[in-house]
Parts: structure tokens; sequence; C-alpha cells
């Protein structure tokens, strides 16, 4: 999740936790983890800012 997080919206503090925990998953996780970002999430929905305005914001 925090790959998806990272690519969708460049967080430093995502991208920091995600290099701080690196060594504790495996290549093949690793890689499972980017397949499913890449394939649930990355790009799949409209972005939050796309939503239409509610509530008189």
């Amino acid at each position: 999740m925090l790959y998806a997080v990272v690519e969708e919206t460049e967080d430093s503090t995502a991208k920091h936790i995600l290099e701080q925990n690196r060594s504790k998953l495996s290549e093949e996780d690793e890689a499972e983890a980017k397949a499913l970002a890449e394939s649930e999430w990355i790009g799949s929905e409209p972005p939050l800012s796309n939503f239409p305005r509610r509530f008189g914001y």
C-alpha cells in the first residue's frame, strides 16, 4: 500500500517508511506488493481533487 501512496502522491513520509522497512521484505514479497499496487490501486480511481464539490466547500 505504501508503494501505491508513494507512486500516486510522492508523499515523503510514506516514501521514508517504505525505505526504512524495505529490508524486512524479500524480493519476491516486494515484487508481489508492487504488482498488486499496480493492478488494484495505481491509476484505478480519479484523485480526490477530481470529485465534485459538496456541502459548499
